[in-house]
């Protein structure tokens, strides 16, 4: 019986500007998660800028930016874990 070739998975990501982008293959993966990264990062930037009138002190501040936070280390993980799987597959 001959062997199947798996068919490259695809990746759709959705760019800052509305854009949607096809990636074919484990670099579509990354790339869409480089994506996500930078959108995390540049969300996080913009509410580390923000102090509202009820965050009289810090604790509240970093309870608020905590989301953002574990966001942009949930992607950077992503991306470390999806680098080792492609250097596994060469």
């Amino acid at each position: 019986m001959p062997r199947r070739e798996r068919a490259p998975d695809l990746y759709q990501c959705q760019t800052r500007h509305g854009r949607q982008e096809l990636h074919f293959g484990e670099q579509g993966g990354v790339c869409c998660e480089q994506q996500l990264l930078s959108d995390a990062r540049q969300k996080l930037a913009e509410q580390e800028g923000i102090r509202e009138g009820d965050e009289r002190n810090y604790a509240r501040v970093l309870e608020r930016l905590k989301p953002y936070q574990e966001e942009v280390s949930q992607h950077s993980k992503n991306i470390e874990q999806l680098r080792g799987e492609l250097g596994r597959l060469k």
